[in-house]
């Protein structure tokens, strides 16, 4: 039983058209249609990544995204690359599948595209997760800031300088560098800029 009406296959695998006829009524090969011809629009599109550049594929992602911004993209690809999956991620595609993936799955991520969700394989979805996990802003208890390196940070935030700091506290200008450079560590950064900047996203200051 066919999953998808009319789906359009970016791909020269002779295989992978193989596999996907018996998942559509209609398989249309864009780039092979003559300009004559009256294309009948995608409710699927999906893009083989294996098959052309990178920098080509999120170049027709993003054009097809812009065009239609409803119409379901699936990825394939061979292989778990954060360079061929972010760049396409960005660009607009709704789903990511391994090349590997059987045919009862790719005719239930296809079933789950065209219903609005978004399939994306189990080792793929990983790199996503870890990638988001790792943006997500350090919560305050996990930095292990003292009250007085969260006043420091907010006194560096209102511009004042390590010698103002060691005025106000009764501290050598060593003294409040090293504690400075302390706080560096804990929140991980290398200068005064990203330290404010981890600070205000993650709510230590505001």
């Amino acid at each position: 039983m066919s999953t998808v009406e009319v789906l359009w296959l970016i791909s020269r695998d002779r295989s992978l058209r193989d596999r996907f006829e018996r998942l559509s009524k209609t398989i249309v090969h864009p780039f092979e249609q003559s300009k004559q011809a009256n294309t009948p629009s995608p409710e699927v599109v999906i893009v083989d990544s294996d098959d052309y550049e990178v920098e080509d594929c999120v170049d027709l992602t993003a054009k097809m995204r812009s065009h239609d911004r409803s119409v379901p993209i699936m990825v394939l690809t061979s292989e778990v690359d954060p360079e061929v999956v972010f760049p396409l991620l960005r660009a607009g595609a709704s789903s990511f599948l391994l090349k590997t993936s059987n045919h009862e799955e790719l005719g239930s991520s296809l079933h789950n595209l065209v219903n609005g969700n978004s399939p994306v394989s189990p080792e793929i979805a990983t790199l996503i997760l870890e990638a988001a996990r790792r943006s997500l802003p350090v919560s305050p208890d996990k930095m292990n800031l003292k009250p007085r390196d969260v006043e420091l940070l907010r006194l560096l935030a209102d511009g004042l300088t390590k010698k103002d700091i060691s005025e106000k506290f009764d501290r050598s200008v060593h003294t409040v560098d090293n504690h400075i450079r302390r706080i560096y560590s804990k929140l991980g950064v290398k200068n005064l800029g990203a330290a404010v900047g981890q600070a205000f996203r993650s709510g230590v200051i505001t």
